[in-house]
């Protein structure tokens, strides 16, 4: 394989090598304790600024009852998630394989920002999970 650039300290925008830990995060809410109203949304996830984020996921702990259907997103509301059931207990989703289009591949955080939960119809019995899978770079 041809090299057109061999590796050179000046590329680097720090000396050695970027610090990048890879981390999950996860928030919980049970709807039992706190009501959730149609169209409500749940700031979940605090996500630093020079974070990206590789998947999110949701598990639902305790179904709703009744009809319940949720995105997940940021800045574009369904970006991760578009309108999962929240009525099937156990049931996980995650944006590699049940992702909308928007960001199936994730989303890179310049600024600090949060993922959301928006309950598209409202809650009193449903406990779901958040979570996400990242790699931040404290360098940047």
């Amino acid at each position: 394989m041809a090299v057109d650039q061999a590796y050179s300290d000046s590329f680097l925008s720090s000396k050695g090598q970027l610090s990048v830990p890879q981390g999950y995060m996860s928030a919980i809410l049970d709807t039992a304790s706190v009501n959730i109203g149609a169209g409500d949304q749940w700031e979940a996830l605090s996500i630093p600024a020079g974070t990206l984020v590789t998947e999110v996921g949701l598990l639902i702990m305790t179904a709703e009852g009744a009809t319940m259907t949720i995105d997940v997103g940021s800045e574009d509301p369904d970006g991760f998630l578009d309108g999962v059931n929240g009525n099937v207990e156990s049931a996980v989703y995650n944006s590699l394989e049940d992702g909308s289009a928007a960001l199936a591949g994730g989303q890179y955080f310049p600024t600090a920002d949060t993922i959301d939960v928006k309950f598209v119809n409202a809650a009193d019995t449903a406990k779901v999970m958040i979570f996400c899978r990242y790699v931040e770079s404290k360098d940047l």
